[in-house]
């Protein structure tokens, strides 16, 4: 086995500095404390690296948590020969951009391995599930997210909230070089999202506040100087008028925007406007081919389902790596503003050299080796499919430029026995004229199937309007092998899939879309300058209200021209009432005497079965059945982004998302927020964490209960926090030898059912409740629903909120796990003060620990040799002496904050404010989520308050209580 040399970074140096900028910018927060890095040098892995990428390619750091790290791939051994692949093939997904900490609980403690990963060119992942297989001329394979189509459009933005994170999937262990151990303190909840601090302030405003911290730092320096007497007063000033100019230097300089990366923004999104242009050409020259295919054999579209997948895929991988450049600059030069209003001017002034640095490495990455291929995509993909004779799919080039993408998506190889084929725009097979669009176009236009034509009716648009499929007869299509005729599997179904309706037909639309995204942008920007204002102190309050006004009259502004564009679209649409109606004449229906069944892509695009009730405000159209929406005059849709920088991206998924605005449909909204809440998902990374095997479930996962049992108990186990006893670091920090405990699983004990009580009341669940030590699990039944809750900490029956983030709630039937969020907070209690008083005790403890560590540590330094000036740096020191603890960073005081997830009293029992009550003998339940727990639905939405129980109040049917806080036994292998 290979063997790796670790060594401990100096906190003075160049790369741990470097480490810790990387560090405070990927966790969007500067409470980083206890930090300490090893650097791990394997030669044998570092040469496979650099053979690796000694052609060029884009290379990224990825933040690696030590604790999520399946078992066959261990730290040290991973230090020591490097990632091993899973056998399957399917390679391991390293994330680069923000580190993710939502599923840590309450824990502080953190490791993570920084490594460098090779992803090349990525290419694009559409569809959960799809093969991980790379495609030639590819190195490494893009996740597709919902999170990405979520903010599509609007990256810079994205990038400052702390959404730059990026899935990637290697399937070369090469590609993954393991660089350094970082451990670290971090509370999630200290984390920046949202805008900079100092967005509104001015440079003459920051100067004060810096001139504030001088000031102070000038007291802690004149009570020091009280002690070791006044003959260093002179050069104490010196050294903070010196730091002074060199503040104003950098504060001046962190101002102004960097050219190059202005130039490359610029870049970018020209780009993304290129591509945008692209898809559009590849979409309309696929709707052509797709109307006159129609009226041909059916097998030969799956070969265009496939063509014009790779090249949208294609297209979108070029994209996605300009998007992901875009949130990377951004998600860099947004904390800059945050580092001047957290960090002292010393820090602050480090700070900015690294940001420099790591400003010339973005630079340099993105406009070298590893640069975006957008022109040779471009050049790549043409839309040049059309319909020639006999059909068959391919294109215009299919000779080997990348492969043969359809073939492996699973359609048939060029010359395989079909009825027909499809050729470029020459009618050769291989050549390539680009004029495939025009030539298709005619040749629909010929046989009387041109868009818009009543002879060839667009199936796609009679399915998006929601029409009923009209009863004019037609022939039968051609039977399958087993005697079942079945409708043509649409192209176009994909490509509205992905890219969303045409603006070509749907010109009204699109210009209202802009006008939605534009007043839902300045609503938030309002929304936005309202909360800073409120924050200012009174002498810059002026300056927040003329701020406010101006954003006011651009919310108006805005809302007049979305009420202009509605008007126009309206009126379109009503004026010429049958224009729709005759567009779609035909559908499905109209090729097979049966009934017809729906496309192949359409099953995939309609809603779950999630039973929200529809409001009824809602437009017809939007909630409402296909037949009611046939009958309904025209109403304002939501359609994708229209914005430069967006559409392509908003292009990507034919759901109606414009903006965050809540004016969405909520069926549509649910399923998306549920997408990234499954508690199977959560199950499945916390499956592979634990390590144990379903054997040992069987045991442990709800053995005895009448509610839960099988695959849903297993992963309502798996989420359930483990144990993992918190290490004293001491002075010196971490030992890297060290190793740390292993979580240790809860022994599930039934301590409370209605199945089993024979006169089930409230009394008697708060008599149990009472006599339970440490943190319950409740499963509810009710209304067909099956859902629950998790409360780390006793109930105290003290009529006190109390609590902490690692109580959740879970919706077994909708798949969901509902986290803390702490949007609101209860009112203020008794014990407030003194919870306070002792947070703050504690923080005081620390820091005297800490002079007093760093004390004797000095003391012992001193005795030892080690010199050091008036300021406390260290002029000389004998060789190999340890300085670690010399160097320990102070603590950081964090402001006290409650968490409300449990309340209870003699006749309720609560999770968080509103999101689960339990009252009167459990027949007057309730349930709104959005307060303290959520999952992004609008508050006080019919969706927040039906996810759990499917309705706002209800009876329990049926309830077990679990107490899950002692050890199921001593530690797990």
């Amino acid at each position: 086995m290979a063997s790796s040399h670790v060594t401990k970074l100096d906190p003075g140096s160049d790369a741990f500095k470097r480490i810790l900028y990387s560090l405070q910018v990927a966790l969007r927060g500067t409470n980083v404390s206890n930090v300490h890095a090893w650097f791990v040098e394997t030669p044998s892995l570092r040469a496979k690296y650099e053979r690796q990428t000694s052609t060029g390619g884009l290379e990224l750091p990825s933040w690696v948590d030590v604790d999520a790290l399946p078992a066959h791939n261990p730290v040290q051994e991973v230090c020591a020969r490097g990632f091993r692949m899973p056998e399957d093939g399917g390679g391991l997904s390293f994330h680069s951009g923000n580190i993710d900490l939502s599923d840590v609980g309450d824990r502080t403690q953190h490791q993570f391995l920084l490594c460098r990963i090779a992803v090349g060119r990525a290419f694009a992942l559409l569809e959960e599930g799809a093969a991980r297989a790379v495609p030639e001329g590819y190195d490494s394979l893009y996740v597709h997210s919902a999170d990405d189509e979520a903010d599509a459009g609007d990256d810079e933005a994205a990038g400052a909230s702390g959404l730059h994170r990026h899935e990637y999937v290697l399937t070369n262990p090469a590609q993954a070089l393991p660089e350094y151990i970082v451990h670290f303190d971090f509370d999630p909840a200290d984390a920046v999202m949202g805008p900079p601090p100092s967005a509104t302030m001015t440079l003459d405003e920051r100067r004060d506040h810096f001139r504030a911290k001088i000031d102070e730092v000038r007291g802690e320096v004149s009570r020091a100087l009280s002690v070791l007497g006044p003959s260093l007063g002179s050069r104490t000033e010196e050294m903070l008028a010196d730091l002074t100019t060199k503040y104003e230097s950098a504060l001046h300089a962190s101002t102004q925007p960097e050219p190059l990366l202005e130039e490359r923004k610029r870049s970018i999104h020209e780009g993304i406007r290129r591509i945008t242009g692209k898809l559009e050409q590849v979409r309309s020259n696929s709707e052509a081919v797709y109307e006159e295919v129609c009226k041909r054999m059916q097998d030969a579209l799956e070969r265009l389902e496939a063509l014009t997948k790779h090249k949208t895929a294609i297209l979108l991988s070029e994209e996605l790596e300009l998007r992901r450049q875009l949130r990377q600059i951004s998600s860099a030069e947004t904390m800059v503003p945050h580092l001047q209003e957290a960090l002292q001017p010393t820090a602050f002034v480090e700070a900015w050299e690294a940001h420099q640095a790591m400003r010339r490495e973005l630079i340099a990455q993105m406009t070298g080796a590893g640069a975006s291929m957008v022109g040779e995509a471009l050049d790549a993909v043409r839309p040049d499919l059309k319909v020639v004779g006999e059909v068959e799919v391919v294109e215009g080039s299919a000779a080997g430029r990348r492969g043969d993408p359809a073939a492996a998506a699973g359609a048939g190889p060029s010359g395989s026995a079909v009825a027909s084929r499809l050729f470029d725009g020459t009618g050769s097979a291989t050549s390539s004229s680009g004029a495939g669009l025009a030539a298709a176009a005619a040749a629909a236009s010929a046989a009387g199937g041109a868009p818009g034509s009543s002879q060839v009716p667009s199936a796609w648009f009679r399915e998006e309007a929601g029409m009923p499929p009209a009863a004019t007869p037609a022939p039968a299509p051609a039977a399958r092998p087993d005697g079942r005729s079945e409708p043509p599997k649409s192209a176009l179904a994909l490509l509205d899939r992905i890219t969303g309706p045409s603006p070509s037909r749907h010109a009204m639309e699109a210009e209202l879309a802009r006008a939605r995204a534009a007043l839902d942008l300045e609503r938030a920007n309002l929304a936005s300058v309202q909360t800073r204002v409120a924050s200012l102190p009174a002498a810059h309050r002026s300056i927040g209200e003329e701020a406010l006004s101006q954003q006011e009259e651009r919310v108006a502004a805005a809302t007049a021209a979305f009420q202009e564009a509605s008007a126009n679209y309206t009126a379109a649409a009503g004026g010429s009432p049958g224009a729709s109606r005759a567009f779609g004449e035909s559908t499905w229906g109209e090729m097979s005497s049966a009934s017809p069944p729906a496309p192949p892509m359409a099953s995939r695009m309609a809603p779950s079965a999630l039973d929200v009730p529809q409001r009824q405000s809602e437009p017809a159209g939007r909630g409402a059945s296909s037949a009611d929406a046939a009958a309904t005059p025209a109403t304002v849709p939501a359609s994708a982004s229209e914005t430069p920088a967006g559409s392509a991206m908003a292009a990507a998924s034919s759901r109606p998302r414009q903006t965050r605005s809540p004016a969405k449909d909520p069926r549509e909204h649910m399923e998306r927020v549920l997408r990234r809440n499954r508690l199977s998902a959560e199950a499945a990374r916390r499956h592979r964490r634990i390590g144990l095997s379903e054997s040992d479930l069987d045991g442990l996962a709800f053995s005895s209960s009448k509610l839960v049992e099988g695959k849903v108990a297993h992963d309502l186990y798996a989420c359930l926090p483990f144990v993992r006893p918190r290490v004293d670091q001491g002075a010196g920090g971490y030992d890297y030898g060290m190793s740390l405990p292993e979580p240790v699983p809860p022994r599930a004990q039934l301590v409370f059912s209605t199945l089993d009580d024979a006169a089930p009341s409230f009394r008697s669940l708060a008599a149990c409740l009472a006599a339970v030590e440490g943190p319950t699990l409740f499963i509810f039944s009710a209304n067909d629903h099956l859902f629950g809750a998790y409360a780390s900490q006793t109930w105290r029956f003290d009529g006190e909120y109390h609590g902490d983030a690692s109580s959740f709630l879970f919706s077994i039937t909708r798949d969901a796990r509902v986290p803390f969020v702490g949007r609101i907070s209860g009112p203020p209690q008794p014990s407030d003060a003194a919870l306070r008083a002792a947070h703050d005790h504690e923080f005081q403890m620390r820091k005297e620990r800490w002079i007093a560590g760093v004390t004797e540590a000095r003391a012992r330094a001193e005795a030892s040799g080690v010199v050091f000036d008036a300021n406390g740096s260290i002029l000389e020191a004998p060789e190999h002496y340890p300085t670690d603890d010399l160097t320990v960073p102070p603590p950081r005081p964090r402001p006290w904050k409650r968490i409300d997830t449990q309340y209870s009293d003699e006749g309720r029992i609560s999770f968080g404010l509103t999101d689960l009550v339990i009252e009167g003998d459990l027949a007057r339940c309730s349930s709104e989520i959005e307060s303290t727990f959520g999952i992004g639905l609008r508050a006080g939405s019919t969706a927040a308050k039906t996810l759990l129980a499917g309705a706002e109040t209800f009876a329990v049917s049926n309830l077990e209580v679990w107490s899950v806080g002692n050890a199921a036994y001593d530690s797990v292998a």
